[in-house]
């Protein structure tokens, strides 16, 4: 019998026993979970010599050379070391609360340690050596990782593992003994116990959690696994256990993947879920010889293509849900490209890093002649089935290009706003129709009861429609209900009826971005009256407006773009200010463009709202 179908066998025994979920947090450390492969697979095919996460010894040495051959990675490497300077001179991490997460305290850890061992293993520098040391110490006297809110421990216990393994030989023993410990105190076990529970980030399309927690703590137990025989008790049998459910739990967020690769809590949480995805994978097969075919779970191919087709030709991404305007790095999409021979993943992450600074895994899963890469765009119009997105484009070459991102979906996702229909658009280089992106997390409910009070959640503070004061209905969900491309135009149309059927018959909202014989967007909502007496059109821009007549000029950094009301009969713009009470986030310089528009009487005639963009030469 083959790994994956033995290892299939005994999860299916255990279901029959009892679910995963069901089990108590001290079974998980008896002999159910000595699982026979895991632990036959941690015998046969560990690497045994530290490093052996994501690089090993031979392989840094082949860095290091493809670092003096290459440009491009020369130039990163110069960088980082700029980075470590800084770093240098830093305070160690603090056990500090910010709201209710440890987390900035883990990612600057992590930044740290990963940065400084890395580039030791590159240059041989102890200085980086011992600065990375001195945060390894800081973070095990901690009193724990922070379980309570569990992100903070997964991504610790990876900054753990990786200075652990990347720093092996300048440890004493004695340091070794105590990061291993830490990491099976403050990570590995707190991890089986959130398993044993069935958390919510464990079930099938659970959000980025799932995948976040499962590679932090896979890395931790691979660094780890099988060292230790003269620690007291002797080796650990935690690494085995834990491996045993992270390979296995963590396909039920890979699930969002399918079919095409895109990610339902927009491309903020795509990086983070998908980073700590390759983290996982990359320190398997490192360490194992194997990720356990998780890499061919449906749509994890193709998933690049999100990432390649959210970011316009303002290098700004589409930044729905709970996600930024500004593109940041993706050093996954590296991994990505190697491993799927996706050329065009590794040209798009070369060309944001251009304009931000890279991170050691830049490096750590580049390849040599990175610069020289040649690939083939993605089509100019594309969508992504599932979560009913969609991405119109007049050009992959020209800088210029229109570009429009527009949305369905599901208002109940995680991280989701009450956006379903909202937009963007960029033409000339710059950003007409903006997101405003997420407020501050720690803003009382964020989370929970007060999350729909917040004007950037809202359906007010989206390009979308609105009636009165009210919100979309919160279940409501919006399909992509026609999608066409055509070497004229891309056009999408988002069956709008469940998000207002409390005041509405229906609504559907299409998009279409002409490309011949000119280039120019038209947005048509077509509308069945129901109880609602006015609809508001609305979209946010930081440029400035000048109204006249049924049409607005738009003009920003010398640009202008013309947006005219062809329906309703007297349509007319005007701006508000999208700026909230505080302590909501504030954004004075961004107005909210729109257009009141009274419902005819006829109930059985649609309602036609139209506004084209036409643009400059």
């Amino acid at each position: 019998m083959s790994y994956s179908k033995n290892r299939r066998a005994f999860l299916g025994m255990a279901g029959k026993a009892g679910t995963l979920a069901a089990l108590r947090p001290d079974r998980l450390l008896g002999e159910l979970f000595t699982q026979p492969d895991i632990s036959k697979l941690i015998s046969e095919k560990l690497h045994r010599e530290h490093p052996r996460l994501h690089l090993r010894k031979s392989q840094w040495d082949v860095l290091r050379e493809a670092i003096r051959q290459d440009t491009l990675l020369t130039h990163w490497y110069e960088q980082l070391q700029q980075t470590a300077a800084t770093m240098l001179a830093q305070p160690t991490a603090q056990y500090k609360l910010v709201g209710p997460r440890l987390l900035y305290e883990s990612r600057a850890a992590l930044a740290r340690i990963s940065v400084l061992a890395g580039l030791y293993r590159l240059d041989g520098d102890l200085k980086k050596a011992d600065r990375a040391r001195e945060e390894l110490r800081a973070i095990c006297a901690f009193p724990s990782w922070h379980p309570p809110h569990f992100l903070d421990v997964a991504e610790m216990t990876n900054a753990a593992a990786l200075g652990y393994d990347w720093i092996y030989e300048v440890l004493s023993e004695e340091e070794r003994r105590t990061i291993r410990l830490k990491i099976v105190e403050f990570g590995l076990r707190p991890g089986l116990a959130e398993y044993s529970r069935g958390v919510s980030w464990s079930l099938p399309f659970a959000n980025n959690w799932g995948q976040v927690c499962a590679g932090g703590l896979t890395v931790g137990a691979l660094a780890i696994a099988q060292d230790g025989a003269d620690d007291p008790g002797g080796l650990a049998p935690e690494p085995a256990h834990i491996l045993a459910l992270t390979t296995e739990k963590i396909r039920n967020p890979m699930m969002n993947y399918a079919p095409d690769g895109g990610w339902p809590e927009g491309p903020g949480y795509w990086s983070y879920a998908t980073n700590y995805t390759c983290y996982m994978l990359s320190a398997l097969l490192s360490a194992l010889n194997t990720d356990l075919d998780l890499s061919e779970i449906e749509g994890f191919a193709q998933t690049g293509d999100f990432r390649v087709a959210s970011i316009g030709p303002s290098g700004q991404q589409f930044n729905y849900a709970d996600a930024g305007a500004k593109t940041g790095v993706a050093p996954e999409m590296l991994w990505l490209g190697k491993r799927f021979n996706k050329p065009l993943y590794i040209t798009s992450e070369c060309s944001v890093v251009s304009r931000a600074q890279p991170g050691i895994f830049h490096l750590v899963w580049s390849s040599p002649h990175t610069v020289d890469i040649k690939s083939e765009p993605l089509p100019v119009d594309i969508n992504f089935k599932r979560i009913d997105l969609a991405y119109f484009r007049s050009s992959w070459t020209d800088p210029n290009a229109v570009f429009v991102g527009f949305k369905g979906g599901s208002n109940k996702v995680s991280h989701g706003h009450l956006d379903l229909g909202t937009f963007v658009l960029d033409a000339a280089g710059e950003r007409w129709a903006i997101d405003l992106g997420p407020d501050d997390y720690d803003l009382p409910g964020y989370f929970g009861a007060q999350r729909w009070d917040y004007y950037r959640l809202r359906t007010e503070g989206h390009n979308t429609l609105s009636i009165g004061d009210d919100n979309q209905i919160t279940s409501a969900k919006a399909p992509l209900a026609d999608f066409k491309s055509t070497a004229q135009a891309g056009q999408a149309t988002v069956d709008l009826t469940e998000a207002y059927s409390s005041w509405l018959r229906s609504v559907r909202r299409t998009i279409v971005l002409e490309r011949q014989p000119q280039t120019r967007v038209v947005i048509t909502d077509t509308i069945t009256k129901g109880t609602a007496q006015t609809v508001r059109w609305n979209m946010h821009t930081s440029a400035e407006v000048t109204i006249q007549a049924n049409s607005a000029t738009l003009r920003l950094n010398g640009k202008s773009v013309r947006l005219t009301a062809e329906s309703p009969k007297g349509g007319k713009f005007s701006t508000i200010s999208a700026d909230p009470p505080k302590p909501q986030g504030q954004q004075p310089n961004v107005k909210n463009l729109i257009m009141e528009c009274p419902i005819n009487d006829d109930r059985e005639l649609p309602f036609l709202i139209r506004v084209t963009f036409t643009f400059q030469p």
